[in-house]
């Protein structure tokens, strides 16, 4: 199994070979989505769900998914990566560990979605709006308060130790 360090801190990769999701050979533009991929879904899986397993179950199930889906096409109006993030969120909220984080459209749920995306991925704010319908000044409000409660989590903790 692969690393690399994203946002300062050591990731681990999928160790699914990608042989294993199915790609139609007519499809190279599918097999590079994975290749892309592989390893931001994977890590958004962990973020999520916080098991290995599970996290490679959903990633597989999110390329599976996603393979079998008519919307990835060359023409499609969204990008490759909405598409990607959207369709692996949805496959993580299918999972037992999921429903146990919350229900999605819950605070604590939105919250570790949130911040999977905008600090474990690093995605820019106008993704971030787009994959979760949010506009942009909300999802501004959204992280603030999210930073806010994340500052003094750690203040109250340091007071502890």
């Amino acid at each position: 199994m692969s690393t690399f360090f994203h946002s300062e801190r050591k990731v681990r990769t999928m160790h699914t070979p990608l042989s294993t999701i199915s790609t139609d050979p007519a499809r190279p533009d599918f097999r590079g989505l994975v290749e892309q991929y592989a390893d931001s879904v994977y890590t958004l899986c962990i973020l999520l769900l916080k098991d290995p397993q599970l996290a490679e179950q959903a990633a597989v199930h999110t390329f599976t998914a996603l393979g079998r889906s008519s919307r990835l096409t060359p023409g499609s109006s969204l990008p490759g990566s909405i598409q990607v993030y959207r369709t692996c969120l949805s496959q993580c909220a299918c999972t037992p560990a999921a429903r146990l984080a919350g229900e999605p459209g819950q605070p604590a749920c939105d919250r570790l979605v949130l911040s999977a995306l905008r600090y474990g991925l690093g995605l820019p704010l106008a993704d971030i709006s787009t994959i979760l319908h949010l506009p942009v000044p909300e999802l501004k409000t959204r992280l603030r308060t999210l930073r806010e409660d994340m500052h003094k989590a750690h203040d109250s903790s340091s007071l502890l130790a």
